[in-house]
C-alpha cells in the first residue's frame, strides 16, 4: 500500500480553540489516501492530512487541538506546531463546523 495525493486545498479560514474563534489564517492542506500499488482506492483506506497555517502566532497553542473552518465550510480538527505546520488528529475533514464567528 502507498499514500496517494487525493486533494489539495488552499484558502482563508478561521481557527477555533474549542468554540471560540482565535483568528483568520491562510491555509494549504494536502490529503493523502492509502491506495493499492495499482492505484486502486482501498475500501476503508487510511487518510493522512497535513498542512500549513499562516497568519497567527501559534507559539502559545503549540500541539493543542484546534479546528480550522475552511472556506468551503468543511472543518479540520488538527494540532499546530509553533511554526504553523498542522497535522490531523484523527477525525479527518468533516462536512461542517458549528463554532461561532
Amino acid at each position: 500500500m502507498e499514500l496517494q495525493l487525493v486533494e489539495e486545498l488552499s484558502g482563508v479560514g478561521i481557527v477555533f480553540l474549542g468554540r471560540h474563534p482565535i483568528g483568520q489564517v491562510h491555509y494549504e492542506i494536502r490529503v493523502y489516501r492509502e491506495a493499492s500499488r495499482s492505484g486502486v482506492p482501498v475500501v476503508g483506506a487510511l487518510e493522512d492530512i497535513r498542512g500549513r497555517l499562516d497568519g497567527l502566532d501559534f507559539s502559545q497553542l503549540r500541539d493543542q487541538q484546534v479546528v480550522l473552518r475552511l472556506a468551503d465550510g468543511r472543518a479540520w480538527e488538527c494540532a499546530v506546531t509553533s511554526d504553523g505546520r498542522a497535522y490531523d488528529t484523527g477525525r479527518g475533514l468533516t462536512p461542517s463546523y458549528g463554532g461561532q464567528m
